[in-house]
């Protein structure tokens, strides 16, 4: 692995950069269409808030550098949970928009440093929260704009809960986001750290993956979902064969892309959080 792989933070919020920034270290390089906060290979970017903003942000991070041989994608923030406790913090495993079939996974082939749950993103600020999962406004559009711009597999999304059904969305301000961002520094940084260790091992893909890639028809996001499932497969379930019978029985690459997720063992639970 290259020694200085570039990092690059989507935020939201200016309140949920800061303690990224000041962790870090990072200064503002451009003020301009968005905040981008910079040092050696991290770089902390403020989209404002919603799915397109996001996106548009992790388009323009993208452009104003060169690419680099290994870059890592996270989108860090808050989102809001039915039950969740405020200020725990999770790692999506799913990613959805709300209303909308796709679907996309985030890097997640280690040991989880906290909690996972799947995310649904809403283009308006939710009060009648679903009965399971997350709700944001920015993560769909992330996910959907990393997987134009970067060939890395190397995308996270972490988020720390801000409210839910006892304690809504009005009680949210400027301070409270930071401090409850600035709790998880340590967590955080493991999230990354995992995802930089994660690069030592990406495989090649194996030859029941090229058969699979030449028989059916995938789109790009699908054939990164195939590989992104073969690579939790490898470390869920190493010896787990290839259900080659099945799916020959599928018509499609999305039936393909669900055969193999249906068979997935759970992840382990999550280890502590970082003192």
């Amino acid at each position: 692995m290259p020694d200085h792989p570039r990092i690059t933070v989507i935020c939201a919020l200016p309140s949920e950069a800061a303690p990224l920034v000041e962790h870090w270290q990072l200064r503002l390089t451009r003020a301009q269409p968005f905040q981008l906060w910079q040092h050696a290979q991290r770089q902390v970017l403020v989209s404002g808030v919603g799915s397109h903003a996001c996106a548009a942000a992790v388009g323009y991070a993208a452009a104003v550098a060169p690419t680099a041989p290994i870059e890592v994608w996270c989108n860090a923030g808050i989102a809001g949970h039915r039950q969740l406790a405020l200020g725990s913090a999770v790692v999506a495993e799913r990613v959805t928009q709300h209303g909308r079939d796709d679907s996309w996974y985030p890097c997640m082939t280690a040991v989880p440093p906290c909690p996972t749950a799947a995310l649904v993103t809403y283009d308006q600020p939710v009060i009648d929260y679903p009965a399971d999962g997350c709700v944001d406004m920015e993560a769909a559009g992330f996910m959907a704009a990393v997987a134009r711009v970067s060939n890395s597999d190397l995308v996270g999304v972490f988020k720390v809960i801000s409210d839910n059904a006892k304690h809504p969305l009005a009680g949210i301000e400027r301070a409270r986001v930071q401090a409850l961002i600035g709790a998880h520094l340590a967590l955080f940084d493991t999230v990354i750290d995992g995802l930089l260790a994660h690069a030592h091992n990406l495989p090649a893909f194996a030859p029941e993956q090229d058969a699979a890639l030449a028989y059916w028809h995938f789109t790009r996001m699908q054939a990164r979902q195939l590989r992104q499932i073969a690579q939790r497969r490898n470390w869920l379930a190493p010896t787990l064969a290839w259900p080659h019978a099945a799916l020959a029985r599928c018509q499609s690459a999305a039936e393909v892309l669900a055969r193999l997720r249906a068979e997935l063992p759970a992840p382990p639970p999550h280890g502590p959080a970082p003192a």
